[in-house]
């Protein structure tokens, strides 16, 4: 070979000179022609390398074994041309790489007219190696199947980059991966999490058919998508030119953030993006999906990209071209729908489509913005009211006491009611609001008035938004909606309205910064000079001081009881004026505040309003496991709960909401049978009852919780969660993967404790006289969906690193020896991961014998069931190991039991 290449090389250079002698017979023109001709000996040989490498892909993964039970396939186009980098966004300090050109446009008939295993090259790269390659016409491009002459392969060398390059290489990295390089967590960034993915098509900004896009025009688009997008706390995952065009893939759920709205974030942040195109004339289509996917770095050692890989990726992508070529602009998934409420999104059900990838046809749905803004939480609540004040009446007398003092003695108050999702806030603002207007019979509510408002995590950037529907409310905007009058006529009548009785409410003072209020009533008002010279703070100051206004106004007719929900998610302008109001407005308001905790830093002006002299704190408990299981009944609905249940609403922790979502979803999985008003568990599924099925709500909140911890503290509790709802310091030091932050473990716990994520346990060990340092998880919830992040291959890593500490110990105990064979039997689940370990399997086959002999010395009434379990996963690892398996090994597992059945007879 090496001669040939020679060879060829010299009947090269002999076609140089024959160049250059005729281009100096020419006369002068030889200068011009060299210069082409080695220019297009450069493209030729970029080319070729391109080709080469991409038959070279092939032959070596053209048939890749995931050993999961499927193989993975690649075809492959190559194009050729001019392109033009661009860096462009930049909101935030984030940044996208972007290529554009000719090429793009010819891989999209190469891809297509490519199968599984070939490379297919468009006619341009065609016309620059047909010379060197073998290959047949395929449509209007070129199948390669050989390269006849091929280059020399010349390895890539890695560069060296200076520290100072490193800042503005973090401006192309995503925040939450940064986090955790910085956390030396860069082997854990990969994580299994539920995700909502937008795939955006910008139609309108392809290259096509020459002609070139304009770049001005990709800087600002996706700069307005970036602020929608971190708007919504959501991630820029890339923005490409490839063969479907160009596409933003944009992420809600990933790090370093997740909501338990994150599908309501995508749909929203579509929306927006589709409307505002549309409204600059770019057409665009969307694809939204929302589900499990893998969220991690992809790439070898010295190259990595963060990317999510799943099939609802890949379906975000199909959605997006049907949505194109449908002409709906819009389309999310079955998913997406049903995780957001129809009062806060609208949906257009479509017939089911069949798209690449899938065997079943997709559920589809256009979304598009409710008729109405949110509305406060007492709009969107469906549960059952009575259900939720279960358990409460200590609470239930505490407000109703307020309310007394507010109308009979017109004393205000402020009152803040705390409590974790789920324990029941809303429901007794509501039940607040329902007892004023009750009140001896009614007779009090042409006395006093409620108005309510809610934050909403999705708008906490939004200013004022809390308030928005309190000012509404004041100004007695009539918002039902006339059948035969339409929305336009409707929104047109409301708008009047609002603007008629501002007029009449506000005094002459304010009306010329009454245009102020537009954004919070969608009114129209034309701006005035004075309030187009003011800064966004001075229009702050004037929007507060005309509510303060109608507030104060309202409330001297009549004493007001004002009713603000999830204050957990305010936006700044409506702390401020909350504080306000609370300092100004005590003798004739009483404010009733339902948020959760606030995360720290906390900030100041709500801790003013908590540290007020009228101010009074109602923190929910966690309720007693009788009223715990009176909550599940009422909301589903039956007379009693099942025995074989009572486990699993004690790990609720004595909250409402996680104790029915647990038994709910048995009940949807089939596990619990309810009928007539009566609940069972069907007697063929009872083994599902230890695997604890979570809803999406419940995973959702608990990981949203997760994600604000930092990226030490959110390790600890991974590795833990392996160990198990309980877990001893010195094993979580010992089986820690991530040697540089062993030293920051003993913080970490203690941050954790004060987080109120774990609790301090002591664990006695009798054996040896003494006492060691121990943790649980406050809730075996949190620990499971802590566990359920994790991937394939890092439960393997630390469950063997449990069981090889375990058999560092003395196992003698019945406890110690149900560990290490549980930590084991999530090692050995394959042939492969067996033979990669000798020696392990005996070892099993030793305990399982030593646990059998314990169980029956100890609880020989009442351990068959778990013998036979025992024995039944034993022989299922012997028949799995196969040929691996010495037939001793079978006869010891035999004796072993046989003895303790000799012993027991």
């Amino acid at each position: 070979k090496e001669k040939e290449k020679e060879k060829e090389k010299e009947k090269e250079k002999e076609k140089e000179k024959e160049k250059e002698g005729a281009g100096e017979a020419e006369g002068g023109g030889c200068g011009a022609s060299s210069e082409e001709a080695a220019q297009q000996q450069v493209e030729m040989e970029m080319n070729l390398r391109a080709v080469q490498c991409a038959l070279d892909v092939q032959t070596n993964h053209a048939q890749y074994d995931s050993n999961q039970g499927f193989t993975l396939t690649l075809h492959v186009g190559v194009g050729t041309g001019s392109m033009v980098a661009l860096i462009v966004g930049g909101v935030h300090g984030s940044w996208e790489f972007l290529m554009v050109g000719e090429p793009f446009l010819q891989l999209k008939t190469c891809v297509d007219a490519s199968k599984s295993g070939e490379v297919v090259v468009s006619n341009e790269t065609w016309a620059l190696i047909r010379d060197r390659c073998h290959g047949t016409e395929r449509g209007r491009d070129w199948l390669v199947d050989k390269v006849l002459h091929g280059v020399d392969v010349i390895g890539a060398k890695k560069p060296r980059l200076h520290p100072a390059v490193e800042p503005p290489l973090r401006c192309y990295i995503p925040k939450g991966v940064q986090m955790r390089l910085d956390s030396h967590q860069s082997a854990w960034l990969a994580e299994l999490r539920r995700v909502t993915v937008l795939f955006v098509k910008l139609d309108s900004l392809t290259y096509q058919n020459g002609k070139p896009v304009d770049h001005e025009s990709l800087h600002k688009v996706l700069c307005f998508m970036q602020l929608v997008i971190f708007q919504y706390e959501g991630i820029v995952r890339q923005f490409l030119v490839d063969d479907k065009g160009t596409v933003l893939i944009a992420a809600f759920g990933v790090p370093p953030l997740s909501h338990e709205d994150d599908a309501l974030r995508g749909l929203k942040t579509a929306i927006a993006i589709h409307t505002e195109l549309k409204r600059q004339q770019l057409d665009n289509s969307i694809g939204i999906t929302t589900g499990l996917a893998f969220c991690g770095s992809v790439g070898s050692t010295s190259r990595q990209e963060y990317a999510m890989v799943g099939d609802i990726v890949n379906l975000a992508s199909r959605l997006m071209g049907a949505a194109g070529k449908m002409g709906t602009g819009l389309l999310c998934d079955d998913t997406t729908y049903r995780s957001v409420s129809r009062r806060l999104i609208q949906f257009q059900h479509l017939e089911p489509i069949y798209v690449k990838g899938r065997a079943q046809a997709v559920d589809i749905h256009v979304p598009r913005e409710h008729d109405r803004r949110i509305k406060s939480a007492n709009e969107v609540h469906d549960q059952d009211e009575e259900a939720e004040l279960i358990g409460r009446d200590p609470e239930i007398r505490a407000l109703r006491a307020v309310l007394d003092q507010l109308v009979r003695e017109r004393a205000g108050s402020i009152t803040i009611i705390e409590g974790p999702a789920g324990s029941g806030k809303t429901a007794l603002l509501r039940h607040m609001a329902a007892t004023l207007t009750d009140l001896d019979g009614g007779y009090f509510s042409y006395f006093a008035q409620v108005v309510t408002g809610a934050a909403a995590a999705v708008e906490k950037n939004t200013p004022y938004f809390m308030w928005r529907e309190v000012l509404e409310q004041l100004l007695y905007v009539d918002e039902d909606e006339d059948e035969d009058e339409g929305y336009a006529a409707s929104e047109e009548r409301e708008l009047f309205q609002a603007e008629s009785r501002l007029l009449e409410e506000c005094d002459e003072h304010l009306h010329p910064f009454l245009p102020l209020l537009n954004p919070l009533l969608n009114m129209h008002l034309p701006e005035t000079p004075l309030t187009r010279s003011f800064s966004n703070n001075q229009r702050h100051i004037h929007v507060a001081n005309i509510l303060l206004h109608l507030i104060q106004k309202r409330s001297r007719l009549r004493p007001l009881l004002l009713s603000l929900d999830n204050f957990q998610f305010v936006d700044d302008a409506s702390l401020r004026l909350t504080y306000t109001l609370a300092k100004e407005c005590s003798d004739t308001v009483a404010l009733a505040i339902g948020t959760r905790r606030f995360p720290d830093p906390v900030p100041q002006l709500y801790r003013n309003i908590m540290s007020m002299p009228n101010t009074a704190k109602i923190k929910l408990k966690p309720l007693l496991p009788q009223d715990c299981l009176q909550v599940v009944c009422a909301r589903l609905h039956i007379k009693q709960v099942p025995d074989e249940l009572q486990e699993v609403i004690d790990k609720a922790e004595g909250n409402p909401f996680f104790a029915s979502e647990l038994v709910n979803a048995f009940v949807r999985s089939g596990v619990v049978v309810v009928k007539n008003g009566c609940a069972s568990v069907d007697p063929d599924q009872r083994a599902a009852l230890k695997d604890i099925p979570l809803s999406e709500t419940v995973e959702a909140m608990v990981m949203s919780r997760v994600d604000r911890l930092p990226a030490g503290q959110q390790m600890v509790l991974k590795v833990a969660s392996v160990i198990g709802v309980e877990f001893r310091k010195d094993m979580l030091k010992q089986i820690f993967p991530i040697a540089d932050e062993l030293e920051e473990i003993s913080d970490n716990l203690r941050a954790l404790v004060a987080e109120g994520a774990i609790l301090k346990k002591v664990f006695s060990d009798k054996r040896y006289m003494k006492e060691e340092k121990g943790y649980f998880f406050k809730s075996d919830i949190l620990q499971k969906v802590v566990y359920n992040r994790l991937l394939f291959q890092q439960r393997t890593q630390l469950h063997e690193a449990v069981a090889r500490y375990l058999q560092g110990q003395v196992l003698s105990s019945i406890p110690s020896l149900r560990q290490v064979l549980h930590h084991w039997g999530k090692v050995l689940t394959s042939k492969a991961a067996i033979e990669e370990r000798p020696g392990v399997l005996e070892k099993y086959i030793e305990h399982c014998c030593f646990l059998a002999t314990r169980l029956r010395e100890e609880d020989p009434d009442t351990c068959q069931a778990e013998l036979d379990q025992v024995k039944a996963h034993a022989k299922a690892l012997l028949e799995l190991a196969g040929d691996a398996a010495r037939p001793e090994l079978a006869d010891r597992l035999a004796r072993g039991f046989r003895s303790v059945c000799f012993r027991d007879a």
